[in-house]
């Protein structure tokens, strides 16, 4: 054990990337919201650091965490263009079919992957490089074919980490989600003790609520 938390302490506290690209899916209409979420402003951070939007703040903590990040757009690509600046380690891509559901953007971002990768929706503001480098550690010590996705009390949420050999199985499979075609088997869920894996941002109801209770994220 003591092996294996020298190399969390050596990812996390040096701030080294993980082996890992990250899939960004923000294709999404936002027909619930009522407008584009990826706009919205949310705090940047810990108290003091500002605001941004949703999908500035995926990026950023994708970028962060992850050797590679792929930005899947959908109707939004000129927002997002003027949203998210140049990096050498971000591709941005179109899905002209995202109106069949996410699973057509992650199709379309596994060309542009290598290796394990996370899938992480640009609309939950909590996320940080923390959950991505625990995923991690946890899909590290498995050492198996599993996804790795957290769950809060008894709903799975996101960001998920995936073994390269999901790659090839994701793109022959049908319908508009991931989840569909997933079984218990194929999943190793790690308990979460908060609601940052499982909070979205779909109703301007919920991001009114999420702005009075989240002084920080």
């Amino acid at each position: 054990m003591k092996y294996e938390k020298s190399i969390w302490d050596s990812f996390f506290d040096q701030k080294l990337k993980i082996n890992a690209h990250c899939i960004i899916t923000a294709a999404g209409e936002s027909s619930r919201m009522g407008c584009w979420k990826g706009s919205l402003t949310v705090p940047a951070g810990s108290e003091g650091q500002g605001e941004t939007t949703l999908i500035q703040k995926a990026v950023s903590t994708a970028l962060e965490s992850c050797q590679r990040v792929v930005v899947v757009g959908g109707r939004q690509m000129e927002h997002i263009r003027m949203l998210i600046p140049q990096d050498k380690n971000l591709q941005i891509i179109e899905n002209p079919d995202y109106k069949e559901g996410m699973l057509s953007s992650i199709k379309r971002a596994l060309p542009f992957v290598e290796g394990d990768f996370f899938i992480l929706p640009m609309d939950m503001p909590l996320i940080t490089p923390v959950h991505l480098y625990h995923l991690h550690r946890s899909f590290f010590l498995n050492k198996s074919h599993q996804i790795v996705r957290p769950v809060y009390r008894g709903q799975p949420g996101h960001p998920v980490l995936l073994p390269s050999v999901w790659n090839f199985r994701i793109r022959s499979m049908p319908g508009r989600s991931l989840k569909q075609n997933l079984t218990d088997d194929d999943q190793l869920l790690i308990p979460w003790k908060d609601e940052s894996v499982v909070l979205d941002l779909d109703t301007q109801a919920a991001y009114r609520e999420f702005l009075d209770h989240y002084r920080f994220c």
